[in-house]
């Protein structure tokens, strides 16, 4: 039997669906399984309870219904939350003189695994600034440079430079289109200068 408070196991199955495969309003509610701190921090008390949330929410149904945060586990860290799922579902045959130190540990390992979370997502968060601020600061120096350039040709009397000036010169000469690579012209111009110097 499920332990007071607990969901039972495994999310329900999906509602019937309208003809022409069109999803009901309850298809679209329906509570998919999720994995949040403090359901896993729950788990030493209700060993069976799921996680599930709704489609239409941000947190799940317990969170929810206990206004508290929903913080998600990562699923990085999976494998710790089905281990403890494990031990909880063992923790009711556990014999009575060993059960307080067996849910001590149960709740020695969420609290671990929440740790982890935490310190895992404020790296997250801070990464995230660092690569914000990274591309602030890049906007920031281009923006200058493109202000000094165009205060130099102003102050030279000179038009402002147009973009990919070189690819258009390639395209105007028809750059690479001799049958030997393009070297042609540039054969030309060396024997040109022997020429002169001789």
């Amino acid at each position: 039997m499920s332990a007071p408070g607990s969901a039972p196991l495994g999310p329900p199955g999906p509602p019937a669906r309208r003809r022409g495969g069109t999803a009901t309003p309850a298809l679209l509610s329906a509570p998919r399984r999720v994995y949040c701190l403090r359901c896993v921090k729950w788990l030493g008390t209700a060993p069976n309870h799921v996680c599930l949330q709704r489609a239409n929410r941000t947190r799940c149904d317990r969170c929810s219904k206990n206004g508290s945060a929903c913080v998600k586990i990562p699923p990085r860290f999976r494998a710790a939350v089905t281990r403890i799922q494990s031990d909880a579902t063992t923790l009711p045959g556990v014999p009575s003189a060993r059960r307080a130190a067996a849910k001590n540990a149960l709740d020695i390992a969420a609290a671990t695994l929440g740790s982890r979370v935490d310190k895992h997502n404020r790296r997250m968060k801070k990464e995230s600034e660092d690569r914000k601020s990274l591309s602030l600061v890049e906007e920031s120096l281009l923006a200058r440079l493109d202000s000094f350039e165009s205060a130099y040709h102003t102050a030279h009397g000179q038009p402002p430079a147009a973009l990919d000036d070189d690819d258009s010169d390639d395209e105007e000469d028809g750059g690479g289109d001799d049958d030997d690579g393009g070297d042609g012209d540039w054969d030309g111009a060396v024997a040109a200068a022997g020429a002169d110097g001789s």
